[in-house]
């Protein structure tokens, strides 16, 4: 049998995901990269820096926003809606730009800024279809045969032991309520952010733009995150 080479990566994070997300960037850098994304795409820039665009999404805030029916961890059915006191984080337990993000809100710096918000973490009803979709790919790009393709996703979900998210440690220590949907079509990325202004994109535009995290400490928070810069130093 042909030797498999998948894509986890240590601590239950996939290599696939992290070249591109993981790089130090500054905000400026995100907000343009966002902005120029959306405008190929048909979609107006949510991400942005300048007084002038923050004034724009606190203009939208009377704006009707979606309802999201979600499921408790329990299979309990809510209503998930953002308002003035409440904002929806979407994850994935496999993006280790979630994993970042969630290090964030849980630094003793970020938590100022998002104490007196009720914040509420939905993730896909069940990531497993798009976890085996991406063993897929990759079997299929390294010639991989299908019982290799089988074997690999049993491991997973027998080391993950849960029926709906690929890493369930990630649900740990989380500051806010979990639950589970379909994921809307305008989130198309991990995380985004929705309030009561619409999509915000990236968590550090919403710290920035919405919950007045100082730039410069948000910046210094997160690239206190990054991986690579851990890796470097331990080299």
């Amino acid at each position: 049998m042909k030797r498999r080479v998948f894509f986890l990566a240590t601590g239950g994070f996939l290599l696939e995901l992290t070249a591109a997300s993981s790089a130090a960037q500054s905000l400026g850098d995100l907000a343009r990269a966002e902005k120029e994304k959306r405008e190929k795409e048909g979609k107006q820039p949510s991400k942005v820096y300048s007084t002038d665009d923050a004034l724009a999404l606190k203009a939208k805030a009377h704006q009707k926003v979606p309802t999201l029916t979600a499921e408790s961890q329990d299979g309990r059915s809510v209503q998930v809606t953002p308002d003035q006191e409440t904002d929806v984080i979407f994850m994935a337990t496999w993006c280790p730009v979630s994993k970042r993000l969630k290090d964030i809100l849980n630094d003793p710096r970020t938590r100022p800024y998002v104490a007196k918000r009720k914040l509420i973490f939905l993730f896909e009803h069940s990531e497993w279809p798009t976890m085996e979709a991406k063993v897929m790919k990759t079997a299929k790009q390294n010639n991989y045969s299908q019982e290799d393709v089988a074997i690999e996703i049993a491991e997973m979900k027998q080391k993950s032991g849960s029926s709906r998210v690929y890493d369930p440690s990630f649900l740990d220590n989380l500051p806010g309520q979990i639950y589970f949907c379909p994921v809307p079509d305008e989130v198309d990325g991990f995380p985004d952010v929705l309030t009561v202004h619409g999509y915000t994109g990236t968590g550090l535009s919403w710290l920035v733009e919405e919950r007045s995290m100082p730039e410069e400490l948000a910046q210094k928070v997160h690239d206190d995150y990054d991986p690579d810069k851990h890796k470097s130093s331990e080299k």
